[in-house]
């Protein structure tokens, strides 16, 4: 997990109902290595995924294609990098 914090993603679990878990990734932006960006993801009942939220926010047709396709293939690492990129291309 160390390894996964020097290369910009951290992990948080939360402490709600869900057991969500929050990505947090950071070394994106050149001018403030710092800044976060993150999203919340969980799983339902139905063992789906789902985003809570998105911060900064994304458009909701972009996150609603990529957790689609994360039901679909069950890939998260192919997910959270989609998600990188989004936030990536907002800046």
């Amino acid at each position: 997990i160390k390894l996964y914090e020097a290369l910009g993603l951290k992990l948080v679990k939360m402490d709600t109902p869900g057991t969500p878990l929050k990505f947090v990734f950071t070394q994106m932006c050149e001018q403030d290595p710092s800044r976060e960006f993150s999203f919340v993801l969980t799983v339902n009942s139905d063992d789906q995924y789902y985003l809570e939220e998105t911060t900064p926010a994304l458009a909701p047709t972009i996150c609603a294609m990529y957790v689609n396709t994360l039901n679909k293939d069950n890939h998260i690492g192919r997910f959270c990098l989609s998600m990188r990129k989004a936030f990536k291309a907002m800046m």
